[in-house]
């Protein structure tokens, strides 16, 4: 014998699931919505002063780049 059973409703695991997913959904979507008012109000950060020393190796580093890529340059042109 089979019975007919009438589903009444929604099943109870679609409703947990749909109210977690809304859920996630409404927290991404508020974090997107505040990163870009974030980056519309906010001043850009400051950037840490450099030290001498470091200034003074980056125009050392810089210098021997220089150099190199001129030399690479003209033995090839040769």
């Amino acid at each position: 014998m089979a019975k007919d059973v009438e589903v009444n409703g929604f099943n109870p695991g679609l409703i947990v699931l749909l109210v977690i997913g809304g859920l996630v959904l409404t927290f991404l979507i508020g974090n997107y919505v505040l990163y870009v008012y974030a980056q519309k109000t906010l001043p850009p950060k400051k950037k840490k002063p450099i030290s001498k020393k470091k200034m003074k190796e980056e125009r050392l580093k810089q210098d021997r780049t220089s150099k190199t890529a001129f030399a690479a340059f003209y033995c090839a042109t040769d």
